[in-house]
This record gives C-alpha cells, structure tokens and sequence, in this order.
C-alpha cells in the first residue's frame, strides 16, 4: 500500500466516524428536545430531513471514491458512466427520503423514505455488477 492510499484510507475512516458523530449528536438532541419543544412526529420528520440531506450532501464523493476501484477494472468511458449514474441514483435517493420525511403520512414516512433510498442502493449495485459483469474490462 502506497503512502497516499494509506492516507485516503485514514481521511476516509476519520471522515466515517465525523459522519457517524453527527448524526449520534443529531439523535441525541431531537430526542432530548422532543418531548418539550417538539412533537414525536416533527422529531421524526426533522431526522428524516437531517439523514436524507447528509446523503445528498454525501452522494456527490461516493463516484471520486469509486475511481481507483474501477480504473483497474472497467475502460474509462465506462468507468466515468457508472461513477455518473451512482452519484446522480444516490443524491436523487437522498432527495427522495427527505421529500417522503416531510409529506408521506407520519406513520409510514420512514417506511417510505427508507424504500426510495433501498431502493436507489439497489439500483447503483445492479448497475455496477451489470457492467463490470458485461464485459467491459479493460
């Protein structure tokens, strides 16, 4: 392992666990604001909004991540097309689990937007095995 992977990787864990701190101390605070100053249902839409705009915010560096692991492996054009299509799947699934957080009826709003994320990660997966699967190894 080369000094800058070794670097990446490092600035990547960190970055995870800074991920991971927000969102505990976004949990802790709805919570503990919640029973005074916020209904159940805004706390849950407020976390809703907080965790799809992270994924959104998040989804533009998953295709700078994805490169070195696909120039080995895919030709350039595809390789550029797939970090496209996971990028956009991912950030409009983002959107899409904040929109649900906000208008889908409260009690299945978490149902709903955990789908539309689900179900664009399973979209990007499908893609990804699809083209490294078609042939289009370098």
């Amino acid at each position: 392992m080369t000094a800058s992977r070794s670097n990446a990787s490092r600035d990547s864990l960190v970055q995870g666990v800074i991920i991971a701190g927000v969102i505990l101390a976004a949990s802790v605070a709805i919570k503990l604001i919640s029973p005074g100053y916020l209904s159940p249902e805004l706390a849950q839409r407020l976390f809703g909004v907080l965790i799809g705009a992270m994924v959104v915010f998040y989804a533009n560096s998953v295709p700078k991540a994805l490169a070195p692991y696909l120039e080995s492996r895919c030709d350039p054009a595809a390789g550029q097309a797939i970090r496209r299509f996971t990028g956009w799947t991912l950030a409009l699934g983002g959107l899409a689990y904040l929109a649900a957080s906000v208008v889908a009826p409260a009690a299945s709003a978490t149902m709903i937007a955990a789908g539309f994320l689900g179900l664009a990660l399973l979209l990007v997966i499908a893609r990804i095995a699809w083209s490294l699967r078609k042939g289009s190894h370098a």
